[in-house]
């Protein structure tokens, strides 16, 4: 599931048709159109309806990501609580180290060092929790949400909801002067090149 939210992440963050693009995004959804496309693809067949993602299933992507953060973050650290009380001791943590390899040793010593909040040599539930939640958004920080949510940028008739042709539409609008974009206007099919 990683690679939905990692693969073009980069790409979706463009802004409505009819603003100003910077051109720096602009340039790098530019450099590879058909895997934005793709990748804005898999959004509404996932976690879109009827052919249109909005809001809340953009949303959706968000609260998966950070679950699956979240979920990462507690398996670190859970899998220490040899008496399976919530609680992680040093004690546990030793235990557990001692049965692992080096790098591991050394990352699960990180991992307790930042959940054990208060420095008492133990992470409560709560602390674990804590801690969890602070990964789950580092794994998906609220900039990456609103470069995913930027694609409701692209909705040409202003219903809420973004299909993949109202994309296309804005993604070959980029390509254009901002002056002959903001003439045609968000969803609407870009004028004909002539050459």
């Amino acid at each position: 599931m990683r690679w939905i939210f990692g693969a073009f992440l980069g790409l979706l963050a463009v802004p409505s048709v009819a603003a100003a693009v910077p051109d720096a995004l602009v340039k790098r959804i530019m450099a590879d159109p058909a895997s934005y496309l793709d990748g804005v693809a898999v959004l509404i067949a996932g976690f879109g309806t009827a052919g249109a993602i909005d809001r809340a299933g953009l949303d959706n992507v968000v609260a998966l990501a950070r679950a699956s953060g979240r979920a990462v973050a507690l398996r670190r650290l859970q899998g220490a609580d040899l008496d399976g009380d919530g609680a992680v001791t040093a004690v546990e943590i030793g235990v557990t180290e001692a049965a692992s390899a080096a790098v591991t040793r050394g990352r699960l010593a990180v991992y307790f060092a930042k959940a054990d909040a208060d420095g008492n040599g133990a992470v409560s539930a709560a602390e674990l929790q804590a801690y969890a939640g602070a990964a789950a958004l580092a794994a998906y920080d609220e900039a990456r949400a609103g470069q995913l949510r930027a694609v409701l940028g692209f909705d040409g008739n202003a219903d809420g909801r973004v299909t993949l042709d109202e994309v296309k539409v804005g993604v070959a609008g980029l390509g254009q002067p901002p002056a002959a974009a903001l003439r045609r206007g968000a969803g609407q099919p870009p004028s004909p090149v002539k050459s």
